[in-house]
């Protein structure tokens, strides 16, 4: 991390999901038919605002796309063109450096969202159910004590508009959607928070913007497939989660 912050380079990191098939012997010894070589956990760099992002792919297809449609690919030719596309700029004289100044320990990768004119660090988007919002309430209360300015819909949300449009809003004005993962988050019927989000946010943005807290054992859509977010159901965790998400978040805007 030290070295990043200093050198000030790019990093965009992915981690594989599926098991490698093993079979050779490492020293005689037998190995398991299947293992997961490198986890999202040993894959994560440790650099704010860049998770690794977790790819259907195993240890050795991760190394080398299929093909030009592979996720993989896609992810990566995007990755060297916002770098592209920002050198001409830098060049122009008066432009902003799209490199932060001496001093600035920011992630480079995430400068030109933390310096776009954002209300809020974050918004919290859950189901209105007595156990999610009583998690958002406390979240936002922990959050708000810590500095962050954080959006939630009974206080940040005009009576007079309609929900959709405000929810609209509060995404696009926030550094980031903590998105409150639960059974009744999904259920039938209720796919306001996916229209929403999949309209403001591209799958691009969302790997970058949105970060999915789960509360409860909950198989992902395909709309959050490719994002690590926080797990609040793991026993004994490391990094407590709450500590992650202020990691992600960075420091508060102000």
């Amino acid at each position: 991390m030290k070295f990043h912050s200093e050198s000030r380079f790019e990093c965009r990191t992915f981690c594989e999901r599926r098991k490698l098939r093993v079979t050779t012997r490492l020293l005689c010894i037998p190995l398991p038919r299947w293992v997961l070589v490198v986890n999202a956990t040993s894959a994560d760099p440790q650099i704010l605002g860049e998770p690794a992002i977790p790819l259907d792919e195993d240890h050795l297809s991760i190394c080398k796309p299929a093909s030009r449609d592979a996720d993989l690919y896609k992810a990566v030719r995007q990755f060297v063109k916002e770098i592209y596309e920002r050198i001409p700029a830098a060049k122009v004289a008066g432009a902003q450096d799209p490199l932060p100044a001496d001093g600035d320990n920011r992630n480079p990768a995430t400068l030109n969202e933390s310096t776009t004119d954002y209300k809020y660090d974050a918004f919290i988007s859950y189901r209105r159910k007595n156990r999610d919002q009583v998690f958002a309430r406390d979240l936002r209360a922990d959050l708000q004590s810590a500095g962050y300015v954080v959006a939630i819909d009974e206080v940040d949300f005009d009576p007079a508009a309609t929900f959709l449009d405000e929810m609209e809003r509060c995404v696009k004005e926030s550094r980031f959607t903590l998105a409150v993962v639960s059974e009744g988050y999904f259920e039938s019927g209720n796919t306001q928070e996916e229209a929403v989000i999949c309209k403001v946010l591209d799958m691009r943005e969302r790997c970058r913007r949105l970060v999915p807290l789960r509360i409860e054992p909950v198989e992902m859509p395909i709309w959050l497939y490719l994002i690590v977010g926080v797990d609040y159901t793991l026993e004994n965790p490391l990094v407590e989660p709450l500590e992650r998400i202020k990691r992600t978040l960075g420091p508060p805007r102000r």
